[in-house]
């Protein structure tokens, strides 16, 4: 999800190209780590903590940018209903 958010922030320019350039460098080290289960390898559980930081601090910044790019609606003021 992350190398396809990145490659679209890339090709579309809606989003800074450091947030592309930063999916596409956690995007990775999140798979490498994901052997630290089948392997029990206590460094790649370090860099499994390290990943989920990362990708923690990659789903808020990609939470402000797409808040802070959408229009914002305001709600029309409410019209009196005639009474007979």
């Amino acid at each position: 999800m992350i190398t396809a958010v990145s490659v679209a922030a890339r090709r579309t320019q809606l989003l800074p190209q450091w947030f592309a350039l930063y999916g596409f460098v956690s995007a990775p080290l999140l798979a490498i780590s994901g052997f630290a289960f089948p392997f029990n390898s206590d460094v790649l559980l370090a860099l499994l903590e390290l990943t989920l930081l990362l990708l923690l601090v990659w789903v808020g910044i990609f939470s402000a940018q797409v808040a802070r790019r959408s229009p914002s609606y305001s709600v029309p003021d409410a019209t009196p209903v005639a009474t007979v």
